[in-house]
């Protein structure tokens, strides 16, 4: 009689050359040992601290799949710590969500400290990292363990009970140098996006502070800059939708303007929309609860806002170039510095207010255009390795669906 029951796989369905044996099933508790962690508290990590440590809070946004380079130090004594052990794979035991605990790390580093909440799995029978990127092909059956109401638990009895299918090792070892090759590739687009996003934030700097300038088409000189208040060269849009039927759309913090069902948020507004206030293509909307936050943007729609929103538009100038101005701290502050109200939940910055704003800003549409084009193209790299993460992470989440059983 087979060991498999009729309904499950013995064998994934993608595998490397030269490897043809069934997988074996098991319960993870008859193949590995479970410990936990020893008290590591948030005020024991120090920057001049002398022993490497791990915080059960870091394996959520620190760590991956593989726990290579430490990124804290304590100078908790290791003689009273629990340290990481050859072939270790570590899983947070407390989270607010079931999905936060259906993660694994592996640790390839020993004698690190690792910290309270931290459930500790090692087991002979499995490769540290093959088992890491099995808990991320097998997340929904993690989730099945975990206890809680408001907050959830995942306890080593419960994770005992755990059916594990796995290869011989040197099959394991396979897999998981495979996949890793996959993290590192994904670690190094990130690593560029981050480098990309950190030259686009000095540009700005040197843009709006006019360290750096552009030349006109002959190469000379725009004309200097002016202070202005922003209602001599902003006005508010008041248009309402009417009887017209308009797409509705969302400002969000970080990606601006985008239509409804594009945005994450459950669609809570009003069946009538008449009075929502209309966007033109090339407007600016803001929240006007959450402007002191940078919550605008140019929008690349027509569409439509709640009215509790601001809808502005140049009277003369770049649209673009006023999104990017409208994202710089300096400008974010005034933003803040003319908000009304007397707590953060109900400061807002009405139109009113907002014209009041003083900026520094090009005389010269040119400029402007010089300006947000040039902004605009490092913005499109962004996207361009936004897009690449993205991908590579599909890639591997089809992989680990197709590699494990």
């Amino acid at each position: 009689m087979s060991k498999f029951p009729r309904q499950l796989k013995s064998a994934p369905e993608l595998r490397f050359p030269g490897y043809k044996n069934n997988w074996n099933k098991v319960r993870l508790g008859k193949v590995a040992r479970f410990s936990k962690g020893s008290p590591l508290a948030k005020s024991d990590i120090s920057l001049d601290g002398v022993n490497e440590c791990i915080h059960y809070g870091e394996l959520f946004t620190q760590y991956g799949n593989l726990i290579s380079e430490i990124k804290s130090k304590t100078n908790v004594s290791k003689e009273k710590s629990k340290l990481s052990i050859e072939n270790d794979v570590l899983m947070p035991t407390s989270d607010v969500t079931p999905s936060g605990l259906a993660t694994a790390s592996a640790i390839n580093k020993e004698n690190v400290i690792l910290g309270g909440d931290i459930l500790i799995i090692n087991s002979e029978a499995l490769n540290n990292l093959f088992f890491s990127y099995y808990i991320s092909s097998h997340k929904k059956d993690v989730m099945r363990l975990v206890q809680g109401v408001t907050v959830y638990h995942l306890y080593s009895s419960h994770l005992a009970s755990l059916d594990v299918i796995y290869p011989e090792i040197q099959e394991q070892k396979k897999i998981s140098d495979y996949l890793s090759k996959i993290d590192e590739y994904v670690v190094n687009l990130k690593s560029q996006k981050d480098k990309i996003e950190v030259y686009k934030t000095g540009m700005m700097q040197k843009i709006f502070s006019q360290e750096l300038r552009f030349k006109d088409k002959n190469g000379k000189n725009f004309p200097d800059w002016q202070t202005v208040r922003l209602g001599k060269i902003i006005e508010e849009r008041t248009e309402r939708a009417g009887s017209k039927n308009y797409d509705l759309l969302s400002i969000t913090m970080k990606n601006g303007v985008k239509k409804y069902d594009d945005s994450l948020k459950k669609d809570s507004s009003s069946g009538d929309k008449s009075n929502y206030k209309v966007v033109r293509k090339n407007d600016i909307a803001y929240n006007t609860m959450r402007m002191w936050q940078g919550a605008s943007g140019v929008s690349a729609f027509e569409g439509v806002v709640s009215p509790a929103y601001t809808v502005v538009a140049p009277k003369n100038g770049d649209p673009d170039f006023f999104g990017y101005l409208f994202k710089m701290p300096r400008v974010v502050f005034d933003f803040y510095r003319y908000s009304q109200g007397l707590t953060s939940d109900t400061w807002n910055l009405k139109f009113k207010h907002f014209k009041e704003i003083k900026v520094t800003v090009p005389t010269s549409k040119d400029e402007q255009l010089e300006i947000s084009n040039f902004l605009k193209s490092i913005d499109e790299l962004i996207e361009f390795k936004s897009k690449q993460i993205e991908k590579a992470e599909t890639w591997k989440r089809g992989l680990l669906q197709k590699m494990f059983v």
